[in-house]
């Protein structure tokens, strides 16, 4: 798991230390170390609950994770995360098992090209363009 991973309390933004996750050159993403570091999380670390469109409960089933893409700015390395999961559904009466659902959420990642340090939260409808 990456060294120091926390929510910021008030806004459910996920901050991490992943300098690591960097190129040599501070420029780009090592897109697989981010996504290995990603993996590492544990379950419910990722911010999905707000990507949550049905039951609100994200399952605790292995997430799918995939780079869709990156770009520098003077200060930060910015990666956009694809992330598939299952959502739970609870069901209609008493007796109904909650269903699992499939769902999926973009995820912004902002790595500070100086030390590293990481904040991630989910890309709503209204900033997937301008990320």
């Amino acid at each position: 798991m990456p060294r120091a991973a926390h929510i910021r309390p008030g806004d459910g933004m996920l901050t991490l230390d992943l300098h690591h996750c960097l190129a040599d050159d501070a420029a780009t993403v090592d897109g697989a170390r981010l996504l290995a570091a990603l993996r590492r999380l544990p379950n419910g670390a990722l911010p999905l609950q707000a990507a949550c469109t049905q039951g609100g409960i994200v399952d605790d089933r292995p997430l799918g994770i995939s780079l869709v893409g990156s770009h520098a700015t003077p200060t930060h390395v910015v990666a956009r995360i694809g992330v598939f999961f299952a959502e739970l559904v609870g069901g209609c009466s008493c007796h109904d098992d909650p269903a699992a659902s499939p769902a999926y959420a973009e995820l912004r990642v902002e790595i500070a090209r100086a030390d590293g340090r990481a904040a991630i939260a989910v890309v709503s409808e209204a900033d997937a363009a301008a990320v």
